[in-house]
């Protein structure tokens, strides 16, 4: 046995079994536990991190400063990506730092406008010819087309508001992009020096059917849109836009002339500021 054999190289057997003792017990089990590892506490990291800034009060202040620009920048990354215009007046009418895309009109415009009322709607009747008094009357006509399939591209891109598209400043956002129930609600955007305006318009009505013949121009077909201001826009009135396919009467032979049309009689709103009346006169041009 462990005992005889170091009594034999001079010990003794109760010096064995103090080995014993000592180091463990003859099956292999410890009796005295491992001292155990002491673990950085939640109370520590504090207690470490507030002497440190209590050493370095400069240093500290640097490195709060270098994360809370590091995470606005995040952010604001962030928000841009996801198309954040950055407004700089969410208040009626609605001025943006960037221009609005349509995931931001979809999810925060429109539910809004959907609820607008008509300003300045009294005041203005299907006659435009003859409006109230205040109002600005612009009229523009312009011949793009000839033929039954000019007429029906014409139609079709009026119906997609192509038209405000085709302005460089301007653009158009549909309320059909946000699956409204309600009838079609339009968002004007302009770009201006202070940064995006945009304004509220409603459809208030779509026609299209034959025209009567009339002295020097035979029947035809006509396609009209009638767009009115909703509150919260710079402006009063209505804008009406139409295409129309006429036959004149010296020119039998040819396949018939495609007009557009612009019409508007509108004011500058009552309440709204006179930033915006240098936008109104741009509009109209």
């Amino acid at each position: 046995t462990q005992p005889n054999i170091k009594a034999l190289r001079g010990g003794s057997p109760d010096d064995a079994e103090d080995m014993y003792t000592g180091q463990g017990s003859p099956d292999g089990s410890d009796q005295q536990p491992p001292p155990q590892q002491q673990g950085l506490s939640v109370l520590t990291v504090l207690s470490a991190l507030a002497r440190t800034a209590q050493e370095h009060p400069r240093e500290t202040g640097y490195v709060i400063a270098a994360g809370t620009a590091g995470y606005a920048a995040y952010k604001v990354r962030r928000r841009y990506r996801a198309g954040w215009p950055f407004p700089l007046q969410t208040s009626s009418p609605l001025v943006t730092l960037l221009r609005p895309r349509t995931p931001y009109m979809k999810q925060n415009y429109f539910p809004k406008v959907l609820k607008a009322d008509f300003n300045g709607r009294e005041a203005i009747t299907r006659d435009l010819d003859d409006p109230p008094p205040g109002f600005k009357v612009i009229k523009e006509r312009i011949k793009v087309g000839v033929g039954k399939e000019d007429y029906e591209m014409a139609v079709r891109a009026m119906r997609a508001w192509r038209m405000i598209d085709s302005v460089e400043w301007l653009s158009a956002h549909s309320s059909k992009d946000a699956r409204a129930k309600d009838s079609e609600s339009l968002a004007i955007v302009a770009r201006t020096a202070a940064g995006y305006v945009v304004g509220p318009w409603r459809l208030s009505y779509a026609q299209e059917g034959a025209m009567p013949e009339k002295k020097g121009r035979s029947a035809g077909l006509r396609s009209v849109v009638g767009l009115s201001t909703l509150s919260g826009n710079c402006f009063e009135g209505e804008v009406r836009f139409s295409v129309e396919w006429l036959q004149e009467e010296d020119d039998r032979d040819s396949e018939g002339a495609v007009w557009f049309e612009a019409f508007s009689v509108v004011r500058r709103a009552r309440g709204a500021s006179f930033v915006a009346a240098p936008l109104f006169y741009k509009l109209h041009q």
